[in-house]
């Protein structure tokens, strides 16, 4: 299924919906002012997004779960209250480029064996920039900036990971956080500066491993 061009706002419940192994590959449309923006769920279901504006949704911009998939470029997914959320083991979410700022909780979150893969992206005036939470979900971030959001830049937790390489989490509360047991961060060429409290800070059992 193509979608180019259109407004997919005000609904209900989703601006567009896809399972059952379905493909959608949207260019320059609007999700806007539903309760979630767009959903990818189910093994085999996969979204494409390109100059996308996914913004303004009561719950969030973009959901992938049950092991669905979903990548996006150039797109902007803003004042959402979460902007992508990415749960289940097999779930992926690919980003580049993309603008995650000003959602009332988190900018990108994987949870419960989820993953997200981001480079050159920003998250910033968010609550918290991005989370992973969880054993087994993963955030990699490539060249991405995760600043100036309301609490945390990048926060680990409860067995989830992360590895970021040449990005910035920088004017926050926290930079980095790692937080219970089995919750690893991995930082190569990083800067956790400016922040209000901690650069990087590793309680309960978390780990951060820096080069």
């Amino acid at each position: 299924t193509m979608i180019r061009d259109s407004d997919l706002c005000d609904n209900g419940t989703y601006g567009v919906g896809v399972g059952a192994g379905a493909k959608v590959h949207a260019t320059s449309i609007k999700l806007e002012r539903n309760q979630v923006g767009l959903v990818s769920k189910g093994d085999g279901s996969h979204v494409h997004l390109s100059d996308c504006h996914v913004s303004a949704n009561a719950r969030m911009g973009l959901g992938v779960r049950e092991g669905a998939t979903a990548d996006a470029i150039d797109c902007k997914m803003q004042r959402n209250q979460y902007g992508v959320c990415v749960s289940n083991s097999g779930s992926l979410v690919s980003l580049l480029r993309c603008d995650l700022s000003e959602n009332a909780t988190h900018g990108l979150g994987a949870s419960e064996g989820g993953a997200i893969e981001a480079t050159s992206c920003q998250m910033r005036q968010n609550q918290v920039g991005v989370v992973s939470k969880g054993t087994g979900s993963v955030v990699v971030l490539s060249k991405c900036k995760a600043n100036n959001n309301g609490r945390i830049g990048v926060g680990i937790r409860e067995g989830g990971t992360a590895k970021a390489s040449g990005c910035e989490m920088r004017n926050n509360q926290y930079g980095v956080c790692s937080l219970n047991a089995g919750a690893v961060v991995s930082l190569k060429d990083c800067d956790a500066s400016h922040n209000e409290r901690y650069g990087i800070s590793s309680s309960d059992g978390g780990v951060i491993d820096g080069t």
